[in-house]
């Protein structure tokens, strides 16, 4: 909802893309030790967010279920 079309057309854009599509695959195949909790707020981005920078208590939960969710 922060997000302005132009943006979403820009190269910066593009190369966040592709950076977001490796480090997921990266995860996946375990060569990066890390939480892929990059889908938590799917479905529900506008709630999620009181501004650009910060989440609503909505986003905060879903980060936190994800964080906690037992994996596997």
């Amino acid at each position: 909802p922060f997000i302005l079309p132009p943006f979403l057309e820009s190269d910066v854009h593009r190369l966040y893309v592709e950076f977001l599509e490796e480090a997921r695959r990266a995860i996946e195949e375990g060569y990066l030790d890390m939480l892929d909790c990059s889908r938590a707020l799917d479905g529900r981005i506008p709630q999620s967010f009181v501004d650009l920078s910060h989440y609503s208590p909505l986003g905060n939960e879903l980060l936190a279920e994800c964080i906690i969710a037992p994996s596997g």
